[in-house]
Formats: C-alpha cells, structure tokens, sequence
C-alpha cells in the first residue's frame, strides 16, 4: 500500500478531508493556514520511479501543495467543510467566528459573528451547501443561511449541557457531539429532538455512508469509540485501544462501510 505526505504545515495539523471524488484534499492547522493540496499529482513519477527500484520497498510520496489560504484566523484552525461543489469552504478553530473562503480567489468573502466562545466544528448542508453549521464551546450550535449576507443565524440550538465538539448534517436532520457525554439529534423540520447517552464526553462524531449509524469517540477510561445507530442510538459495538490521557480520538468509517473502522490521536 502507497501513503501520500502532505508536508507544509509549521505544527500540528486538526483536520484533513478530501473532495468527493478523493482528487484534492484540504488540511487545517496549529500555523492558522488551511492548505489545498492534489494528494495525487505525483503519482506517475512514482510509478515511474518504482520500476528503477524494484525490490527495494516503495517510498513514500509527496503531495502537491497548491495553495495557502491566510489571513484570516488569528488563532489555530481546527475544522473545515467544503461546499457540495467544491467552490467554497467554512473554517473555524479559536476565534469566535467561522469563515467562509472562496476556493480559486483565495480569499474570505464571509464572516459568521455570533458565538461567545471558541468553534470546535463547522458543517455544511449536504447536497445544496445552502446552510451552515457552526459549534462551539459556548454550548450552543448555529445555523446560517448561505444564500442570504444576514448576520443573525437562522436557528440557535441551545440544548447542549457543555461544549459542543462536533457538528453533522443528514437531510433534515442535524447531529451534535457533546462534552456532556451526549450525542444530540434535530429533526429540524418535525421539531424533535433525541439525546443518547454515552456516560462520557463525545470528542468526534461521523456518520456512515448510508446515514445510518453515527460514530463517536467518548473521552471514557480506556477510551471507546462507539458505533449506535443515529434513529433509536442502539449501541452496535465498542472498539477500545487507545488511550486519551492527552489526546483525543478522531474516528471514521471505510467508503463501503463494512469493511473497517479507522481512528486515530491528536492532542486534546
């Protein structure tokens, strides 16, 4: 198996996603930069490069870093969401607000003001891209509408007992992570909401593919990343091994979702 490097950043890189179709990939880190890079630009010279070196183990390659957005966080990054076509994208980390960036141009074209507290996790509505999605240490998840320039955010969910860490979007559903040991669920058109308990702080949270099952990481002793499904949050299985003394678990699924669960560390 071949592994890409994405090298550039002075410090400890939060997050990395790739695009749908896994041809670019943003990373966002500790430097207060969001970088793009093609993770797979170099592959025919390392292709090439393999048959003059057979029998000697491959190497590892490096992507092709292709820009560096600046200039607009004054503390560390922590999360970013593309747009559903790839023109734009949301930031956030210890600032109070998210930014919304133009892909090509580079540059911020939107400020989202409103929390009291540093943002831990931005979303975008899948599909449409047409709201966002901002949580925060201040306890709260807001939402904004993309098509309109209001500064007030259309929705406040204020139910969460503790910092939010997470935030996902399905449909007409929105998914929270929380520090109280909770995993919250909106129907934001029926007005319902559902909370599943894990007994401790919910660090991460993804869903897998098909929407149905949510993965968290729980900040419990030794650490546990939980697979339930997202409707009735019936604990499927328990997957431990790491320790969370220091850091914290990021975890997702493979793209087929039967295959494997991956996870790994960062600090906290």
């Amino acid at each position: 198996m071949s592994a890409t490097r994405l090298k550039g950043h002075n410090g400890p890189v939060y997050r990395c996603i790739l695009t749908a179709d896994g041809g670019y990939a943003l990373s966002a880190g500790h430097d207060r930069t969001i970088k793009l890079w093609n993770p797979n630009k170099s592959t025919y010279d390392q292709l090439r490069d393999s048959k003059s070196s057979e029998g000697k183990g491959k190497e590892e390659q490096e992507g092709l870093l292709i820009q560096t957005y600046e200039e607009g966080h004054r503390y560390e990054v922590v999360d970013v969401s593309l747009s559903h076509d790839n023109t734009r994208f949301l930031s956030c980390g210890g600032d109070k607000h998210a930014l919304v960036w133009d892909v090509k141009k580079g540059k911020v074209v939107r400020k989202l003001y409103g929390h009291e507290q540093r943002l831990n996790a931005v979303c975008l509505k899948p599909n449409d891209s047409t709201v966002a999605m901002t949580a925060s240490n201040d306890a709260t998840v807001r939402l904004w509408d993309m098509r309109q320039f209001n500064s007030r955010p259309i929705q406040v969910l204020s139910d969460f007992k503790d910092s939010v860490t997470g935030i996902l979007c399905c449909e007409d559903q929105v998914v929270g992570s929380c520090m109280d040991g909770c995993v919250y669920v909106y129907d934001i058109r029926a007005g319902k909401l559902h909370v599943d308990d894990y007994g401790a702080g919910v660090s991460w949270i993804t869903l897998s593919t098909d929407r149905k099952c949510i993965l968290a990481s729980c900040l419990s002793n030794p650490a546990e990343i939980c697979l339930s499904e997202k409707s009735r949050g019936t604990l499927l299985k328990t997957y431990t091994g790491h320790q969370n003394k220091d850091y914290r678990l990021a975890a997702c699924f493979d793209s087929n979702d039967e295959t494997g669960t991956y996870s790994s560390s960062m600090k906290a």
